[in-house]
């Protein structure tokens, strides 16, 4: 039976960037999506409404075994969570260095999670440390482990390999009793065991599949069978579908994951928040940064929704419209920093566990230098005249999380550590003297804004009241600038001699895009330098997505999977 399950009007369904938006329980009788704030909403089988889950505030949800608690991730996608169907406060159960992509709920009470750029881990359902399951094969061309889903009764569990496109992800098996991986010579992403005997996948082309496979050889046994077309895939691999042991199934109709037709503009604003559109840009847009004399805009333009694998950089002549390219391998380059005369742009080079930190001429001739390379994550995020130092942020892949370090631009070009604490700290940048450094911080549980003065001595000020991030300076020093949820918020700040700081208030709302390939800490808009003008990015919906997406409903959708597809 075929039916439609399909959000109300006023809590539309939204489809993320990376993330899958719905899940059915195991026992089939309820049905969690992503709605707007971020919100979670539910629904019984047998009901007529859906409602919101106190305290599920987030996305990319999955279900207990049990059906009594829903697991997703806060928009960050680093802290994993749960919270009671009943709801009620939410329960943290792990914060985590990488972007986390995918999570599956045993019997044993063990969350398995995949990364954005790293191997599988596992963490209780109680919550705890995470403990490492897999190491990326880098000599086969592994860049991330994802998107795992438990077989029941077997310690195993499959998963994705992803190489860089979701064309190209290759579906994988771990035997959690012994740690092997086994690749399983099939081409999908977003992998779940029935059991029928079956592996039901998707595929780029937005083609739900299934192949015979023996849970206890862990072995395909048969040819993969097209089932179900037309399910939405991310570039990232997430399939919006999913499949109960009572053989229900719940998924989302719209595009593959191929090329998405993403468009965006750069939009300029006043202080009074009224936005005046600036450039049309095919492709998502991210991280404008205007030049010092404030004539032209560096900013990085991807062709997948989160910014993933293929940015490069480009620059907007303001006055004359023109545009140009100035990195082509599409290698993902992000985070573009002026030099401070505007004559060169440092930008980080690279996805995966290590990158490199490149600088380049601002025309656009000749070819980028590296400027630093080194055996992990950094990235660039400001360049003072003051003593001709950058900030960066690096990412100590699970040893301190994310910490400030500078960088001086004279002499062996080696970083010297800022600030480095259990806790993550990211979208560092330089006061226009080059006393204090703003940061962000998640260090109180939730992101805050922060400053420290330089080179110190000298403890932090905390800026922001109730979560913060994405921390910009006034081009005089006098304010700070950061964003809570859609608010721009302004803090007077006084550099003169010891620091102050006035309470924030909201200067306007500002419904442009986040920064999500940051983890929320690079501020994804900027001030001109007269003080004047902001720019955001306006990222539109992928084409192809409808406004409103629909949930389709299968029944008993074990009895066609058997039909269609004989297991031996």
């Amino acid at each position: 039976m075929r039916l439609d399950m399909n959000p109300q009007d006023t809590a539309p369904l939204l489809i993320s960037n990376n993330s899958r938006d719905l899940a059915i329980s195991t026992d089939g009788k309820q049905v969690v999506y992503n709605g707007p704030g971020p919100q979670l909403y539910l629904r019984t089988i047998d009901q007529a409404s859906w409602v919101p889950v106190p305290g599920g505030e987030g996305a990319a949800p999955f279900f207990s075994p049990d059906g009594e608690w829903i697991g997703f991730y806060d928009t960050t996608a680093t802290i994993l969570q749960k919270v009671s169907i009943l709801g009620g406060p939410p329960v943290r159960l792990t914060q985590f260095t990488r972007i986390i992509r995918g999570a599956t709920w045993g019997t044993d009470d063990q969350i398995i999670f995949g990364t954005s750029d790293a191997g599988l881990f596992r963490v209780s359902g109680g919550g705890g440390e995470p403990e490492a399951l897999t190491t990326l094969g880098t000599e086969q061309g592994d860049v991330t482990h994802r998107w795992p889903s438990n077989i029941p009764d077997r310690e195993a569990v499959v998963f994705v390999i992803g190489t860089g496109e979701v064309d190209s992800g290759q579906l994988a098996v771990l035997d959690l009793d012994t740690g092997e991986v086994t690749r399983l010579g099939l081409a999908g992403v977003s992998p779940h065991y029935v059991a029928t005997g079956h592996l039901v996948y998707a595929t780029g082309d937005g083609s739900l599949r299934a192949v015979p496979f023996d849970a206890r050889s862990l072995e395909v046994t048969g040819n993969a069978v097209p089932l179900v077309g037309g399910v939405v895939v991310k570039a990232s691999g997430a399939a919006d579908f999913s499949v109960s042991d009572t053989g229900h199934l719940v998924y989302v109709p719209g595009v593959g994951g191929g090329p998405l037709n993403l468009t965006s503009r750069l939009v300029a604003t006043g202080k009074d928040g009224v936005g005046t559109p600036m450039a049309d840009i095919a492709g998502y847009a991210w991280y404008p940064r205007f030049s010092p004399d404030g004539t032209r805009v560096a900013f990085a333009v991807s062709q997948t929704p989160g910014g993933g694998g293929d940015a490069d950089l480009w620059v907007l002549d303001i006055a004359r419209g023109t545009r140009t390219r100035l990195t082509s391998e599409g290698n993902n380059r992000f985070y573009p920093v002026w030099s401070p005369d505007g004559s060169q742009l440092a930008f980080a080079d690279g996805a995966g566990a290590t990158n490199r930190v490149l600088v380049t001429s601002a025309d656009g001739s000749g070819e980028p230098e590296t400027l630093l390379d080194r055996d992990e994550r950094q990235f660039p995020t400001s360049w003072v005249a003051h003593g001709n130092v950058m900030t960066l942020y690096i990412d100590n892949a699970g040893t301190t999380a994310r910490d400030l370090s500078i960088l001086p631009m004279d002499g062996d070009l080696t970083p010297e550590p800022f600030l480095a604490t259990p806790f993550q700290e990211r979208g560092v940048s330089f006061s226009p003297d080059g006393r204090w450094v703003a940061y962000v911080s998640d260090e109180s549980g939730q992101d805050e804004v922060y400053v420290r003065p330089y080179p110190g001595p000298g403890g932090q000020v905390i800026i922001s009241t109730g979560g913060g991030g994405e921390v910009v300076w006034g081009p005089d020093g006098s304010e700070l600038f950061y964003r809570s949820g859609e608010q721009v918020m302004v803090v007077p700040v006084d550099t003169r001699q010891a620091f102050s700081a006035e309470a924030p208030s909201p200067l306007f709302a500002a419904a442009y895009a986040l920064d999500t390939v940051g983890v929320g800490g690079n501020p994804n808009y900027d001030i001109s330098p007269d003080g004047e003008r902001f720019i955001f990015v306006e990222q539109d919906s992928p084409i192809g997505v409808e406004e409103i997406p629909r949930i389709n409903v299968v029944l008993n959708w074990f009895e066609e999977l058997k039909a269609r597809v004989p297991v031996p």
